[in-house]
Order: structure tokens, then C-alpha cells, then sequence
């Protein structure tokens, strides 16, 4: 079993954004932590995306056990029983195939706390990390943490969720609108970018769009 968990700092993001992924996690059997806005983060001067470092605190993943990241801007389809959190995994990026995307994340226990550790010491340096080429900001810093030998994985493309369980998940602008994807195919759809969630007005989004809140997690 695993534990589903988002963030949600600034206001970026509405709390819909939060209500929506909790309602539809729970229609599925499953909770969601919500890290900021309900579950405290450390003092620690990070901002914004860069909290994503905190998934790999040894704290953190012995508190909530084996982790399923989820952007906030994630929709959910169908249900995510297929998921196994037993190695970590990331997406494969969008639109670069060999370079990896951090919207969602399966982390087990022991996942890379040498990265948070870091992180926690040197935010500024953190958060200022910059790869050559296109590995840039937390996934980025996440990509140079496996280079580095502190996030295990077999391969990169090997972490890739894509690869592992085809068919389960597809972005929004690369699949759905680009390849023309029946988005009711797939199980998991990323956002990235511009269109937000509250700005795409599909058939398939009108449970998203409920304003109805839903129950708080126990």
C-alpha cells in the first residue's frame, strides 16, 4: 500500500485544485496528504516546486510510508490500483523522451535522502541548481541526484512510469491534444504548463469542475 500525497504552497493553485485530486483519490480508495497546507514542512527557506526535495527526508518517508506523488494539477481517470510503489519512478518527460518529469513519483522508503539532506543544508544552492542543456529546475535537481548515485534506479528510462505501465498515463498537450489520445483510455493525465485543469472544459473534466467539496481526510 502506499500514500498518496501532494503540495500545496503560495497561490498558484486554488484550494479546488486540492479538493478536486482528494475527491477523486477518494473515489478510488485512497487519501491524500497535502503537504504545506495541511501536513507542516520544515523551516526550511524553499519555495515553490522546490519542496518536492522534502519527498526524499528520511522523516518524512518513515511518517507516511511508501509515497505516490501527485502534482496538484493531476487528474484522475480511472482508479491507480495497477501503481506498485516498490522502486522509485518518475515520468518521462513530455517532450524530451530521455529526460524525466517530476508530476508524478513513486517513492519507497529510503528513496534518496542524501538529496533532502543536501537540500536541507544549502537551500539557496538547491534551488539555484541548474544542469546543462534542458534539466532544469526540481526535476532537474532530482535527474542530477540519480547521475550522482543518490536516487537508485536501474536505468533512466527504466524510472520512466510510461515505460513500465504503458498506456496508464498521458499529458495533456503531448497526448491528449497533440496525438489526439482519448484521454477515457488512460488512467492518470499530467498537466504541465499552460492550459491549467480549470481553464480545459471537456466532457471528461466535469468531475473535476464539481464545486462541491469533498470529505477531509481523517
Amino acid at each position: 500500500m502506499f500514500q498518496c500525497v501532494t503540495l500545496q504552497v503560495g497561490d498558484k493553485y486554488s484550494d479546488h485544485y486540492v479538493h478536486a485530486l482528494r475527491r477523486s483519490l477518494q473515489a478510488f480508495g485512497h487519501d491524500l496528504v497535502v503537504l504545506g497546507a495541511e501536513h507542516p514542512l520544515p523551516d526550511v527557506p524553499l519555495e515553490g516546486w522546490w519542496w518536492k526535495t522534502y519527498l526524499f527526508s528520511k522523516d518524512l518517508q518513515e511518517e507516511l510510508g511508501p509515497m505516490l506523488w501527485l502534482d496538484l494539477d493531476t487528474v484522475l481517470i480511472s482508479d491507480i490500483d495497477w501503481i506498485e510503489v516498490d522502486k522509485f519512478m518518475c515520468l518521462r518527460s513530455a517532450w524530451h523522451p530521455d529526460e524525466w518529469g517530476s508530476g508524478v513519483m513513486t517513492i519507497p522508503v529510503g528513496t534518496g535522502n542524501k538529496l533532502w539532506e543536501l537540500t536541507e543544508e544549502h537551500p539557496g544552492l538547491a534551488m539555484r541548481y541548474q544542469a546543462g542543456g534542458i534539466r532544469f529546475g526540481d526535476q532537474g535537481l532530482i535527474r542530477g541526484a540519480y547521475d550522482q548515485g543518490m536516487i537508485k534506479a536501474e536505468s533512466v528510462h527504466d524510472a520512466m512510469l510510461q515505460r513500465r505501465w504503458p498506456g496508464k498515463l498521458a499529458s495533456y498537450k503531448n497526448d491528449i491534444v497533440e496525438r489526439e489520445i482519448d484521454p477515457l483510455t488512460r488512467s492518470i493525465i499530467f498537466f504541465h504548463g499552460v492550459p491549467r485543469p480549470h481553464e480545459v472544459y471537456e466532457p471528461w473534466m466535469n468531475d473535476w469542475h464539481k464545486e462541491e467539496l469533498c470529505l477531509e481526510s481523517s
